[in-house]
């Protein structure tokens, strides 16, 4: 609940507000670390680190919800999210090792 309002702050470009919901789901995902709740938090949290300028959190946030789609079922929504992430990065930052390469 908390990463879905975090999405929409950052539409509104409230991205501190934001940044501390996304803290606060994280304590509270971990409680019941649901796999879609996870990379879907990770790919909002990348795309409010990367607004503040903070390239190494985004790359952190998005590599990890990209950890998660990787070894766990997903739902196709989260999954295409987190790929539009790593692609987010790429174009700001240029590929990386675990970024580059070939999709699914």
């Amino acid at each position: 609940m908390e990463a879905g309002l975090a999405s929409v702050l950052y539409e509104q470009n409230e991205l501190e507000a934001a940044r501390q919901l996304l803290n606060d789901a994280a304590v509270h995902i971990g409680q019941w670390p649901n796999p879609n709740h996870l990379a879907y938090a990770g790919a909002v949290h990348s795309r409010v680190l990367l607004a503040q300028g903070d390239l190494p959190g985004a790359r952190k946030a998005i590599e990890q919800a990209d950890q998660v789609c990787q070894v766990e079922t997903m739902v196709r929504i989260t999954r295409r999210m987190v790929e539009a992430g790593l692609v987010r990065l790429w174009l700001k930052t240029g590929p990386s090792t675990k970024t580059h390469g070939a999709r699914r």
